[in-house]
């Protein structure tokens, strides 16, 4: 038997909450029938008072549009494994691109085709425990399984609405099981063994707690609950890992836990909900029982802006990566251990990489810069403020090797002071100081 705790909808959560007191619902699954038992408990046993949850700080960013290493169309899921490392869904570029904790492009899965271990659309992307990837393959209706070393490792699922199948899959989720949880437009949630063996599923499309219309993105927290993007709803939902309805929160709007489409969700350890709001450009937060916490983000391409964020994800210290798909770019927020430092690691001796602040030093305006690469390698030009957070990145490998000269994209975003730029390609990286005024 598997007992859920329900709050009863009559009345302000807020309002409870100060009250430190609520009417719970206690509902336990009996084969054709549901008892249910009211009575009052003390939330403190149970839900922990809201607590002010500050605006995690900025840390980096990278990405701009395009179709090389670190560039994005479509950037539609990330997760982070347990080293940390990110996983970027790019649905338009028919890959995967996995980067590390502070950037750096690594490798992609990708291909096009519909032959075992290739990614054709995906959408969304989970790790386990044991670093292993699960990427929703959106028009092939599959779940594509691998390694963390990028080594294909299994597949499932085919077109259909029945058990197993998949109608265009857009959220996925791993439990510490193993256990992987999959949401389709066939409006419901499956859940699966470790060896992809169907156990069960739930939700059926509606609005009542319980139905589901167009779910999205998955999330597990600490205790195992799922959290389901409920999209077109404008709401997340809560359920146990064996499908029992727990909670709802959010409607459509504009004001505190109000959703304009939410199609991201993410649990961090301590249990704070992190939920894209999309078409209102921010990242609101919550505790596991729907309690508004906090919000961030205005629409824009500024640092901490956003334009249409459409997924999120936590790692395993706190720091917070936003999938920020009208920037074609991931921002990454994170505790004050999680400031990003630049190192330079100096560049190989004979490499020939060389960097130089072109144009006026200080820049008055676009900022330039001169550089010349040693091959046609992946390479990225990365500007650091004093603090060592990176606050600019532009890929610049598909150049080749010799002598360039570019305007920084996003130059005009830099304010008044002093910056560090770091050239990276072929293991070393060369870096200059300049100085920026307005």
């Amino acid at each position: 038997m598997e007992w859920a705790f329900v709050i009863e909808s009559s009345g302000s959560m807020r309002s409870r909450l100060h009250a430190r007191s609520a009417a719970l619902t206690i509902y336990s699954e009996v084969p054709s029938m549901c008892r249910r038992i009211g009575l009052m408990v003390s939330l403190g046993l149970l839900l922990l008072a809201p607590r002010a949850l500050p605006q995690p700080p900025f840390a980096i960013q990278w990405g701009i549009p395009g179709s090389g290493p670190g560039e994005f169309s479509g950037i539609s899921g990330l997760a982070v494994d347990p080293s940390g490392n990110v996983y970027a869904a790019d649905f338009f570029n028919h890959r995967v691109q996995k980067f590390t904790s502070t950037g750096q492009f690594l490798y992609q899965l990708d291909s096009t085709g519909t032959n075992t271990g290739v990614v054709i659309s995906p959408t969304a992307v989970a790790c386990d425990a044991s670093g292993n990837v699960y990427v929703t393959d959106y028009t092939n209706d599959r779940v594509l399984k691998y390694a963390g070393n990028g080594g294909f490792l299994l597949r499932w699922g085919s077109p259909g609405t029945t058990s197993g199948a998949f109608y265009n899959p857009n959220g996925i989720a791993v439990d510490d099981s193993g256990n992987v949880y999959v949401a389709d437009e066939a409006h419901h949630i499956q859940k699966f063994a470790p060896d992809a063996a169907f156990v069960k599923d739930w939700g059926g499309p509606g609005s009542l707690g319980g139905q589901l219309y167009y779910p999205e993105e998955l999330a597990v927290d600490a205790a195992g609950n799922i959290y389901v993007c409920d999209t077109v709803n404008r709401r997340i939902q809560v359920f146990t890992r064996s499908g029992v309805f727990v909670l709802a929160w959010g409607t459509t709007g504009t004001g505190d836990g109000r959703f304009n489409s939410a199609p991201g969700v993410a649990v961090d350890g301590t249990g704070n909900v992190y939920v894209a709001d999309t078409y209102n450009h921010r990242i609101q937060t919550f505790t596991t029982a729907g309690v508004f916490l906090n919000k961030w983000g205005t629409f824009g391409s500024g640092v901490g802006q956003f334009n249409r964020p459409i997924s999120v994800a936590v790692d395993g210290v706190g720091n917070v990566y936003v999938a920020d798909n009208g920037n074609s770019r991931i921002q990454k927020f994170g505790t004050s251990q999680g400031q990003q430092a630049p190192v330079s690691v100096g560049a190989p001796a004979g490499s020939g990489l060389s960097l130089d602040w072109s144009g006026s030093n200080p820049a008055a305006r676009d900022v330039r810069v001169s550089f010349t690469l040693v091959s046609s390698e992946p390479a990225s030009l990365e500007v650091f403020d004093v603090r060592g957070s990176r606050v600019l990145a532009q890929a610049v490998g598909g150049m080749g090797a010799g002598s360039h000269s570019v305007t920084l994209s996003q130059g005009s975003r830099l304010g008044v002071g002093l910056y560090l730029v770091r050239l990276s390609q072929a293991g070393g990286s060369v870096s200059v100081k300049g100085v920026v005024l307005r």
